[in-house]
């Protein structure tokens, strides 16, 4: 466990406020990783894609459609994201993007196949969950924390295996 040597209370507020920011930046290298790999998969079938968001989509439209989209299936992300809009809007805006990447692609296979999109919405709200719990683990030492990083790995490891049995089957159809 780490120790913490005592601050004054700015220095305090600083580290509280750079959790977040931290957070949301470790949250937007996996959306990346992840876009990357449904981009992969869904490149690899055949039947059409659903629409892409329109570019003609203003900011707000999208950031309504992310939050939705957080509510929806990873709450604990949008009590984060709320705070960095007020803190820094350049990351917000990009996290945003980000996120809405994320649910069109995740999107687009629900329409393609249903049980396919499950695994993978389970596997983003997985990958997100160790995100944060690896970002507060760091921060805190906690065990506990590190108890729960550990079975989220292992959460992942059987998802992702599930995910490659689905690709091998539908390759073998």
């Amino acid at each position: 466990m780490r120790s913490r040597a005592s601050g004054s209370g700015l220095r305090s507020a600083t580290a509280a406020l750079s959790v977040p920011l931290m957070t949301l930046t470790l949250l937007s290298v996996t959306f990346q990783s992840v876009a990357a790999q449904q981009k992969k998969a869904s490149s690899a079938a055949t039947s059409p894609a659903a629409p892409a968001a329109k570019a003609s989509d203003d900011f707000s439209t999208v950031e309504t459609r992310v939050l939705r989209f957080l509510e929806e299936h990873q709450r604990e992300l949008a009590t984060i994201l709320r705070p960095l809009k007020e803190s820094n809007i350049t990351e917000y805006r990009r996290a945003i993007g980000d996120l809405d990447r994320v649910s069109q692609r995740l999107a687009e296979t629900r329409q393609r196949d249903l049980a396919r999109y499950e695994w993978e919405l389970k596997r983003w709200q997985t990958q997100s969950r160790i995100d944060l719990l690896a970002a507060r683990w760091q921060m805190t030492g906690s065990e506990e924390l590190k108890d729960q990083l550990r079975e989220a790995l292992d959460e992942r490891y059987t998802i992702n295996q599930k995910l490659q049995r689905l690709e091998r089957d539908r390759l073998s159809e």
